[in-house]
């Protein structure tokens, strides 16, 4: 049994920007794919293969390219994310996603060390594969123009169900 879980509100992100990528029809397309029966609920928790199943079905259908735009857009447009705009940095964006983290998945640890200009992300045990990975880069990309700092983030390492990655704004 895997009881690696995911809040709705993640998988509901990416749905909403496969809709508002490739319209009705390619959400229609992805959930039919995918077979994904119901409502997604963002307060529930959910199989994170759904998840994985999404991130592949973009890469696969639509390029791999697609994949960090995917997490850029869960950062720029999560409804539980308007309260992130107070905080004026990204270390303290990451860090405030740190402490979430948990909250949004059953598994895994983010670890966010920073210093000025610079922040290193750890994710233990919480990629699956190289979709993950990429929307997790996204996801840290879309902290910077949220936040409107100019940076990079780059990827250190990822293996192992683990990554790093690195910061620079």
């Amino acid at each position: 049994m895997d009881n690696k879980k995911v809040r709705g509100c993640i998988i509901n992100g990416y749905l909403s920007f496969i809709e508002m990528k490739w319209g009705r029809f390619g959400k229609e397309e992805c959930l039919e794919n995918l077979e994904i029966n119901g409502k997604i609920k963002d307060g529930y928790y959910y199989p994170n293969k759904i998840k994985i199943s999404i991130l592949r079905w973009i890469k696969e259908n639509k390029g791999e390219n697609y994949i960090e735009d995917a997490g850029k857009y869960l950062i720029k447009n999560l409804r539980m994310l308007s309260w992130l705009v107070r905080y004026d940095t990204p270390f303290k964006v990451a860090k405030k996603i740190e402490k979430e983290f948990e909250e949004i998945y059953t598994f895994g640890k983010m670890k966010i060390r920073g210093e000025k200009g610079k922040i290193n992300v750890f994710l233990q045990t919480a990629t699956e594969d190289d979709v993950t990975c990429l929307a997790y880069k996204g996801v840290l990309k879309g902290i910077l123009e949220k936040t409107n700092y100019p940076g990079t983030v780059d990827i250190k390492y990822c293996k192992d169900k683990s990554c790093e990655y690195e910061v620079r704004y």
